[in-house]
C-alpha cells in the first residue's frame, strides 16, 4: 500500500491526520489554500499534497530523549 508522505500504514495515517486536526481546531493555520472548513478533510489535503512533513520516531529513540 502506498501511503501518504512515507506513512505506509493506514493506522498512522489516522494518527498524523487527526493529531493534525486537532492543531487546526486549536487554531494553527492550515499549510494549504482550502475553502474546507473541516479540520479532518483538511489536514488529509495537507498531507497528501506533501505540505505536511512526518518523522516517525522508533521506540528506542523515544525512550532515549524521555531520559
Amino acid at each position: 500500500m502506498k501511503g501518504y508522505n512515507g506513512l505506509e500504514s493506514k493506522f498512522r495515517q489516522v494518527l498524523v491526520i487527526s493529531k493534525r486536526a486537532k492543531e487546526l481546531m486549536k487554531g494553527s493555520k492550515p499549510l494549504i489554500k482550502t475553502k474546507e472548513k473541516h479540520p479532518l478533510k483538511i489536514a488529509k489535503k495537507e498531507i497528501e499534497s506533501g505540505k505536511l512533513n512526518v518523522k516517525l520516531v522508533e521506540k528506542e529513540e523515544m525512550s532515549q530523549n524521555i531520559q
